[in-house]
This record gives structure tokens, sequence and C-alpha cells, in this order.
């Protein structure tokens, strides 16, 4: 890049391009102010920021030692450039295309450090810029884990209750990242209870034993309502089964997450129980002529409840593992993404589904949808 540059401005004596200390710096020299820029790319930018303009950034004895410039996606007409937005536009194109064209549309957002702050910026502010300036240098350290598909198979018979449901799904997936995708995902299991228990009121009208039981129902514990949810409005198990089947991948994270790291609303936090549960994963043999086999069910009705258990509390525990940066918790890691997406995710997302398509949810919450 160094070179092609220099090449470049060869020929263009209002500027001079020099390198140091591993870093380049382009100078204008007929504005005459001593200022020697350099461009260092920035990976990520929180959403919330944006200007048109050059943004000024201070250190801490109020000296300007750059400037942001927010350009990633911009088109800009390349002869009115700023002269920080133009040390980017040297570094943006890096193979030096189309410099003859009067717009540019830039890749990357950048922050032009004045040379002579450079030093002090790398060592002293460069690592915490994600704390006060919101952009970060660095990429993160595991790539985004990416699901191969070959198929998708559509379902029309999903109705989603409320603009809230639709915005938390569309939020869900505009996420690039998985652990943020998972909890909106998980929002919809948060909300439908309360707005499925309000339904059930107002469908009750003066039914007075028929509200005393939805009232007495009712739960403040995340995991009871969750359960109660899937419980109610999960049917086919099939899928799920297959799912958790194809979980024998990741034994290691799940004995953690759900086990050594398990709560008191582990539905199989007996040792026992839960080896029984493991062989079954390990063989890839979750179905209910072997759970029966093993002891863990005892009819078709039983085997049906003892799976929903398991996801409702496997649905909590990876939520609470994402949201509780505590001691004495799981803590999911960008490792563990794979995990997150070919078993939580799926899980998760079987449930959504299916209680969306369920006649039952419908009619209990028609009261509001009409």
């Amino acid at each position: 890049m160094y070179d092609l540059l220099k090449e470049y401005f060869s020929d263009k004596e209002e500027y001079n391009i020099e390198i140091e200390d591993n870093y380049f710096y382009i100078e204008n020299l007929t504005e005459n102010s001593g200022n020697k820029f350099t461009a260092l790319k920035l990976e990520y930018v929180k959403s919330s920021l944006d200007s048109d303009l050059d943004v000024d950034v201070y250190d801490e004895s109020g000296n300007v030692i750059g400037f942001l410039c927010l350009l990633k996606e911009k088109e800009k007409e390349i002869a009115s450039l700023t002269e920080s937005q133009y040390v980017a536009y040297f570094n943006d194109n890096e193979d030096l295309i189309n410099y003859g064209s009067s717009n540019y549309i830039f890749k990357n957002n950048y922050l032009i450090v004045k040379f002579q702050y450079l030093h002090e910026y790398l060592s002293k502010y460069y690592e915490s810029s994600m704390i006060w300036g919101g952009f970060s240098h660095k990429s993160l350290s595991v790539p985004i884990y990416k699901k191969t598909i070959n198929s998708i198979y559509m379902k029309s018979d999903i109705v989603i209750p409320t603009e809230f449901n639709k915005d938390s799904l569309i939020k869900a997936t505009a996420s690039r990242y998985h652990f943020e995708r998972f909890l909106k995902y998980y929002h919809q299991l948060e909300l439908l209870f309360n707005y499925v228990h309000v339904c059930k009121l107002k469908n009750a009208g003066n039914n007075l034993s028929t509200f005393n039981k939805i009232v007495s129902n009712y739960n403040r514990e995340d995991i009871r309502n969750i359960t109660t949810l899937i419980d109610e409005y999960v049917d086919d198990i099939t899928i799920i089964e297959n799912i958790i089947n194809q979980a024998h991948f990741y034994l290691s994270i799940i004995q953690d997450i759900f086990f050594d790291y398990g709560k008191d609303s582990n539905p199989l936090k007996d040792e026992i129980r839960w080896n029984k549960f493991k062989q079954l994963l390990i063989g890839q043999k979750l179905n209910f002529t072997e759970a029966k086999n093993l002891g863990l069910a005892n009819n078709q009705n039983d085997f049906k409840s003892f799976i929903l258990k398991i996801i409702s509390y496997w649905i909590y525990r990876i939520r609470s593992s994402i949201a509780h940066n505590k001691i004495g918790e799981f803590i999911l890691e960008e490792s563990h993404q794979s995990f997150l997406v070919e078993v939580g995710e799926e899980i998760l997302l079987e449930v959504i589904k299916q209680i969306f398509s369920s006649e039952k949810f419908k009619n209990d919450t028609q009261s509001f949808s009409s």
C-alpha cells in the first residue's frame, strides 16, 4: 500500500508521504499547518453515533489529537473532502481504483490522528476507545460463526400477536451477534406469558372460578412461566428430539451449563437421571422407547412432558448464561457460538414457531386480536 501511494504522490508536489514506525502519514504541504496525518481504521462503531462532519477528538490535556471520520457506506465528492477525509480516502481505496472519479463510497470508518500524537494515542488511549469513544480498532478474536444451510421450509399458519413481537423479531434478525439475537428471541417468550395471562383474564368475563384459577397460575419466576407457556402451546416434539440428538457434539458444554452450573429448576438434577439422559444423548437415541427402557418416562405423554421440561430449562439457562456475567454462573463465550446457533437458537425458534402457529394460542389471545 505504501509503495503504491508513494508512486501515486511522486508527481504531486503539494503532498508528502512518508513511513515511520510502521505507520505512513500524509502531509498536505499547501496548508502550511505542519500537520502530518495517519489513518487508523475502525472495525466497529457504536450504531448510535453519526456525523457528516469531522469530529474533534481531544486528549486529557485538551489537545485536538485527531478527528473521527464516520464515512462507512457514505458517498462523498472527492473534491469536497476535508483534509482528514482525504487521508481516509487514500487508506480506504487500497488498490488505487478509480482515482480519477469525482465521487467515492467509503468502505470503512477512520480515526485520523495527527502524527505527533500517534505514540501518545497508541500507548494511552487505543485499548480503551470502546469506552470513551464508542468505537473499536480491533475485531473480535473469534470469527462470527456461520451456519451452513441447504434448504428452508416455509410455514404459513404463524400469527405474530403484537407489534412488539414483530419489532423484536426484526431486531433479532438484524442482530449481527448470536448472543444478542438469542436474547431478542427469548424476549418473545417473556412478553407472551403476561400477554396470554391478560388475554385469559379478559376472556374469563364474569366466571369467577375461571378467573381465580388463572390468577393462581400466575408466577413471577421466569423459569416457571416459560415452562407453563411451552407446556401449554408446544405439541410436536419430533423436531425438538432431533435437535437434542444432534447436540451430542456439545456434550462438554451441556454438562457444564445444565448440570455442573445447574440450578434447582433442573428437571435432571438427580445425577443418576442425568447420566441416563447423557447416555441417550451420546448414542443419539433420545426417543420414547429408549427413555422408557431407562426409566425416564412411563408413557408417551410422560415423555413429551419430560422433553418440554428439559427444553424450558435449557432455554432459560442459556439466557441466564448470556445475560448474567457473575461468579457462580456459567458464562457463554465466543468459542461457544456454534452450540448457541446449532442447539440453543434452533430449540428456541422451534418453540416460537409452534406457539405462534398453535390454534389454542390463537384462541386464547383472540380477544386482543379482534
